[in-house]
Parts: C-alpha cells; sequence; structure tokens
C-alpha cells in the first residue's frame, strides 16, 4: 500500500499528529469549564479535525468523510470481527470498537488494529471507528495500547473517553461541511414552503448526509452549535458592538476574531451569517 505509507510517514503529517496529539491529551483541563474556554477547545478540536481531513484528503471533498480510508492512509488496519462471541461476558456492554498498538515480535514494527463488530449496523461502525482513531491519535507512540469502544454503558468513565467522542464528531461533521450543508438544507426547505426549519429535521438530515446514527449526531450537537457561535462572533463582533449588543460575558479579542477569519474565510458568507443566525 505504497500511498498509504507516504501520507504517514510525511513530516508535515507527522507533526500535525503531534500537535494534535498534545491537545487532545492536554488541552481538556479544569479551565475549560469557562464559557470562553470551553468554546475555545471546541473551536480548536473542529480546526485541527479539519486540518487532519484535508492534510491526508485535500480540501475538495464534502459528506460523508471516508473514516476508514483515512484511518488507512494512517497506517491503522481495519478489522471486521466478531467483537461479543461470548455472550453471557459483560453482555450489556456491547463492543462495537477495539483498539490495539502493539510491537511484532518477528518483525519489531508497531501494529495498529482497530477492530469493529461485524454484527453493528453501518453508521454505527463509523462511528467506532472515528471514536478509535481519536485514542489512535493519543497513544500512536506508546510501545503498547488497548482500548475499546461500548455501546453501553453511555456514561464516560475517564475524560479520555469524553476527549475521544468530541474529536470523533469532528471528524466525522467538519464544521465546514456543517455550515455548508445546513445553509444549503435552509434554503432547499426555504424554498419548498416547508418551514419552519426544526432541530429534529436537521439532526435527521445531517445523520443521513453525514452517515453516522441520528444519536452520535445528536451527541456532538452542541459542540457543533458552540463552533458555529465562535465563528459568528468572529465575523460580526465589530457590529455587535456597534449595535449596542456586545457579548460582555465572552469577550473575543482582535486577535482570536483574525484567526477564525483566516480559518474560515474560504466558506463563510454574509449569506450564511443571515441564514444560519437568524
Amino acid at each position: 500500500m505504497p500511498t498509504i505509507e507516504i501520507v504517514k510517514e510525511s513530516r508535515e503529517l507527522k507533526e500535525l499528529m503531534h500537535k494534535i496529539k498534545l491537545f487532545l491529551k492536554e488541552g481538556f483541563k479544569g479551565e475549560v469549564q469557562e464559557p470562553k474556554a470551553l468554546i475555545k477547545y471546541y473551536w480548536e478540536a473542529s480546526l485541527k479535525a479539519e486540518q487532519l481531513i484535508t492534510m491526508v484528503f485535500g480540501k475538495e471533498g464534502g459528506f460523508p468523510i471516508d473514516i476508514e480510508t483515512l484511518a488507512e492512509k494512517l497506517g491503522i488496519r481495519l478489522v471486521l470481527e466478531n467483537l461479543n462471541e461470548f455472550p453471557g461476558w459483560r453482555s450489556m456492554n456491547r463492543k462495537i470498537g477495539q483498539i490495539e498498538i502493539v510491537d511484532n515480535l518477528f518483525t519489531d514494527e508497531k501494529m495498529n488494529m482497530i477492530y469493529i463488530d461485524k454484527e453493528v449496523p453501518p453508521f454505527s461502525k463509523r462511528y467506532a471507528i472515528a471514536h478509535e482513531l481519536a485514542h489512535y491519535i493519543m497513544h500512536y507512540d506508546d510501545d503498547d495500547y488497548y482500548e475499546d469502544y461500548c455501546i453501553m454503558p453511555m456514561c464516560p468513565r475517564n475524560v479520555e473517553e469524553i476527549v475521544a467522542d468530541i474529536f470523533a464528531t469532528f471528524l466525522l461533521i467538519p464544521v465546514r461541511y456543517f455550515f455548508e450543508e445546513f445553509l444549503l438544507y435552509v434554503k432547499r426547505t426555504r424554498d419548498e414552503g416547508r418551514g419552519p426549519v426544526t432541530t429534529e429535521r436537521w439532526i435527521q438530515y445531517l445523520a443521513e448526509r453525514s452517515m453516522i446514527s441520528e444519536y452520535y449526531v445528536a451527541y456532538g450537537y452542541q459542540q457543533l452549535r458552540y463552533v458555529a457561535y465562535w465563528i459568528y462572533r468572529a465575523w460580526n463582533e465589530e457590529k455587535n458592538e456597534a449595535e449596542g449588543e456586545k457579548d460582555i460575558e465572552v469577550e473575543m479579542t482582535p486577535d482570536e476574531r483574525e484567526k477564525v477569519q483566516a480559518e474560515t474565510k474560504d466558506y463563510y458568507t454574509e449569506e450564511m451569517g443571515e441564514l444560519l443566525f437568524e
């Protein structure tokens, strides 16, 4: 698989992977409980996920994200197996994904494997891969690592599981595609006279377009809304201040505004601002 190796071993990708690893492992700390810090964390997570997708696939793309190819191009082998072959063992905790990083005793090469339960629906498989891919980024240079992802229990057992879910959301629903798709959806709904747009219908539509279950879309939807708010603030802060609508609680600095504008200028438009943030 020469193409996979070229991407995996590129210097730029290695540098980006290292930056993402540090961000995921060190960024989600106590201070993100402050509203602005939490919103900025989601923004940075979304930005790094998009940078990874762009580096692997290029700037041209859209839904659904080819998460299997993304994993393979990072040097991960995907394997479909029955991960629940012992029905009496932890039967409530149905395992849908499992990652294993080990050294090959015969070749001294590192083996990166993501196992996916072959019995779960395709949309759940995609999320399981994205979730385990987030764990891989946090541990790709460990000597050995093992983790499994279960449908139950639904509550995370540690902070790393929360971080993996956050990053998985932005891998499968990049914010630029979220914006572009929402604009198309709003305009189509309006033109067909089917308004108003409801959250329930929009989430159902987004789940179909991104090819992940409505449960996982709903799980990450609040994070997507926080990032959308931050982008809107970057493009409308000066206008809002002039109209006396300054958001004192979450003030954006000029440097923060400039950075967000630079990262979103190729897809955010004034029309988006008017339709998406009525």
